[in-house]
């Protein structure tokens, strides 16, 4: 990838290009998991994400398991060979991670199977099209156009924050979606004709996003064109694009640390809900009645995929990530995706569970219904942190953004890094060097729900220059701060944080979160001897041709 260059060169080393790219019991004002999840007959689906290059062959999955727990996809049997080829020769895709950064799921769209990102950052689903002309140089299937249903009705993604320019153009389109046993029909998804968001780079042929409904730019364009009734299909007419907020930086930015500036509009515009803006000759009122009657009947048609599988009540609201690691010292935990259940093994009480933060109505948030006035809905996987420390000491709360708004954090899978407050991310390199020793061990811990959770220093870190493990730099970033009329949260925590934890993710009751609230359980999985295992994959890596393992392969996959 283009981005993140060293310019500063060491003798007989070169720079290294970082991949980057831009998942107790719970009584948090609702009934617990256990008992929101007992008696349902709904699919139980784990998805195993797998090690990947940038190029497969084939793929071929075993035969699938069935348990009480759930249904169950064992490891997918993948060829390494060469970079693959477009639509049309071939149907395989690859499912797996690249070089730790990106973390792709096999779904079938129209029957086809295609690689995709899994994204808690966004909430919509998009392909690469073969009418693509901007961002599919990559060797990865297109999807062909001929097989969807248009709705004729353009799109534009946008993500990230002010250090990005990162899109994805195209149609809102309509297929069958299968994720192994379970389908959808007539589910919408975006067919991409102009991207920079860089996904093809790793095999991915899109984005599987695992956000909340509100947050979907798709459900927002539909929802305008087939529920405001007439005059109400320019959907820029009644509101500004609806844009997840994703941590996607551009590709072609050069600087490790960008510095942010103001604020880009990523902050979803429900307006077009306000009942005085609505058209009606009814009191506001009865307007205001009948847009959250729709809002809520409208998931069972045109929410995204998991949105979807909820409002039918197919699944448990609740998916679980746990991601794995292949640089550094590969191993730790097994990559997955389990949707509708713990992974096996799991329990609700080896979770600590914190609530997803709501927004009100003056914050952008969803207006209430009626009958339950008091509603606050969550808009992203966005949650409360007590503070945040670097090798046992805690650093300082920053001061770019008001005292007014609490600390708190995205959990995103579609982040390759940890991004925080330009101030407190200047205090870190402060405090350990812009660069430092690949073999001194760091440890950023952030506090959630009165626990810590420590970044396992092998995730924490990326090494500099290619056959050389003497410096490495911290694998975080600064961001924007946050602000009143946007997203509130300080930190994105991407698939360093992720890496350390198993994570579930629990909608609740989407209509009535007060009934059943939102929230986010996390688990621990660093090991006490991480800072000693960190230092032993420095010594083999030293012993061997100067590079962690995998690092040279998956950056140029022609090296093998």
């Amino acid at each position: 990838m283009k981005d993140q260059i060293v310019s500063t060169p060491i003798l007989h080393a070169s720079p290294v290009r970082r991949p980057e790219f831009l998942f107790k019991p719970p009584n948090i004002g609702g009934p617990g998991i256990v008992a929101a999840m007992s008696g349902l007959k709904q699919w139980s689906l784990l998805l195993l994400v797998l090690n990947a290059s940038a190029g497969f062959e084939r793929v071929e999955a075993q035969d699938r398991t069935r348990s009480r727990q759930g249904v169950h996809l064992p490891l997918v049997l993948v060829s390494i060979g060469t970079p693959l080829e477009r639509r049309g020769k071939t149907g395989s895709t690859g499912l797996g991670d690249y070089l730790d950064v990106s973390y792709n799921v096999l779904i079938e769209i129209g029957g086809i199977p295609t690689s995709l990102l899994i994204d808690t950052g966004s909430s919509d689903l998009w392909v690469v099209g073969d009418s693509c002309t901007t961002g599919c140089t990559a060797n990865i299937p297109l999807f062909p156009h001929s097989i969807i249903n248009s709705t004729g009705i353009d799109v534009s993604l946008l993500y990230g924050d002010s250090g990005t320019g990162t899109y994805a153009y195209g149609v809102i389109g309509s297929g069958d979606v299968g994720l192994a046993e379970i389908r959808v029909p007539g589910q919408q998804f975006a067919l991409i004709n102009r991207t920079n968001a860089g996904v093809a780079e790793s095999g991915s042929s899109g984005i599987f996003g695992l956000g909340f409904p509100i947050n979907s730019v798709l459900w927002n364009t539909m929802f305008v064109d087939q529920y405001l009734g007439s005059g109400s299909s320019s959907f820029e007419a009644k509101a500004q694009i609806l844009t997840p907020r994703r941590t996607l930086r551009n590709q072609h930015h050069s600087s490790p640390k960008p510095r942010p500036g103001p604020r880009q509009s990523r902050f979803p515009d429900l307006s077009f809900l306000d009942p005085d803006l609505a058209h009606t000759d009814h009191p506001s009122i009865r307007a205001a009645e009948s847009l959250s009657d729709k809002v809520f009947r409208s998931y069972s048609d045109i929410a995204p995929f998991f949105g979807r599988l909820i409002a039918t009540k197919e699944i448990d609201p609740i998916f679980a990530v746990t991601l794995q690691r292949d640089t550094v010292d590969i191993g730790g935990n097994v990559g997955q995706l389990s949707i509708g259940s713990f992974p096996p093994g799991v329990q609700n009480d080896s979770f600590t569970w914190v609530p997803v933060r709501g927004y009100t109505r003056s914050q952008g948030g969803l207006p209430p219904p009626l009958d339950s006035p008091g509603e606050i809905y969550p808009i992203a996987w966005e949650i409360p942190v007590d503070d945040v420390y670097l090798n046992g000491e805690i650093l300082p709360r920053s001061n770019l953004s008001s005292p007014s708004i609490s600390l708190s954090a995205l959990i995103d899978t579609g982040n390759s890094l940890i991004r925080g407050p330009e101030d407190v991310i200047g205090e870190i390199d402060r405090r350990i060097g812009t660069n430092f020793p690949c073999s001194q061990p760091h440890t950023l811990a952030f506090s959630i729900g009165g626990k810590l959770f420590p970044v396992d220093p092998r995730d924490f870190l990326f090494q500099e220059y290619t056959n050389s493990v003497s410096h490495c730099v911290a694998n975080v970033v600064a961001t924007d701060p946050p602000a009143v009329g946007g997203y509130l949260f300080s930190w994105s925590l991407g698939t360093p944080f992720l890496k350390s934890v198993i994570s579930a993710f629990y909608f609740g009751d989407l209509q009535y979160p007060s009934r059943d609230p939102p929230r986010i359980g996390l688990a621990s999985t660093v090991p006490q001897d991480a800072p000693q295992k960190l230092e032993a994959a420095v010594k083999s890596a030293v012993a061997g041709d100067g590079s962690f393992p995998c690092m040279l392969s998956r950056l140029n996959p022609s090296n093998k």
